[in-house]
């Protein structure tokens, strides 16, 4: 009986998390909901039938509870070596987030394709452009973008992976319409970092990584997240305009 129950404990803190949580990806769609041209905001209501980007910003996550969508999971992530280039990694034969936010920016751009399959598309690409911009989500491959990474978060069992997908927002516990307002003001949009290259913002987001490992005790806390909330946060303001600017270019 120990053993069996040691064996779910190992399973439960070392399975993946399932990307951003739900607050982040609302973040990151809500804040780019507020920059969407009127063309882009009327053409994303068609897509939807009428629903708006918040609405399915974990449609992605939602879907691989069912066996028939699990081959997408390794589509939210892309973890290298430490110190290893992108230009030489073994990347993912079933596709990673950068090779699919450029196969589902296709997708979405392509009017001859059908509604169903642009809507698809467009609730991938919101749910991906978020991944892109999570520290552990371009993190380090030997222990699986921090899911192996044992830790106490307020003295609770968890990993650090689970702690930047989610627990970090949570634990500010602000409803979602306050929370996106102050990170737009905290974080207000600067032109320059906008761009339109998934790899610089792959590269970008990689060299915030060493800053997501620095801690003295795995035992963290109060201390921790206060360090570490302004890094996440200024993530997804980022994430928001950038993941509006790409919609605006793609659908206007």
């Amino acid at each position: 009986m120990r053993s069996a129950l040691l064996y779910l404990y190992l399973c439960f803190f070392s399975l993946p998390s399932m990307a951003f949580g739900v607050l982040g990806h609302q973040l990151v769609a809500h804040i780019a909901e507020q920059q969407l041209s009127p063309s882009a905001k009327q053409q994303i209501g068609i897509l939807l039938d009428q629903q708006n980007l918040v609405d399915v910003a974990t449609w992605a996550d939602q879907i691989r509870k069912d066996s028939a969508w699990q081959y997408t999971a390794p589509w939210h992530y892309i973890n290298l070596a430490k110190g290893q280039n992108l230009s030489f990694a073994k990347r993912n034969p079933q596709g990673d987030v950068l090779s699919q936010l450029n196969y589902f920016e296709g997708q979405l751009a392509n009017h001859s394709l059908n509604k169903q399959t642009r809507s698809q598309a467009l609730k991938f690409y919101i749910h991906l452009l978020a991944d892109l911009h999570q520290p552990l989500h371009v993190a380090y491959a030997e222990d699986r973008g921090g899911n192996l990474r044992q830790v106490t978060w307020y003295g609770k069992p968890s990993n650090l992976h689970r702690i930047w997908d989610s627990q970090l927002l949570d634990s500010a516990a602000k409803p979602l319409p306050s929370y996106a307002l102050q990170l737009m003001r905290d974080y207000p949009l600067n032109q320059q970092q906008l761009g339109h290259d998934y790899q610089q913002w792959f590269l970008q987001t990689r060299q915030l990584v060493p800053m997501v490992y620095d801690y003295s005790s795995e035992h963290l806390g109060e201390a921790y997240a206060q360090s570490k909330r302004p890094l996440i946060e200024q993530q997804l303001a980022l994430a928001g305009y950038r993941l509006a600017s790409k919609l605006n270019q793609i659908l206007d």
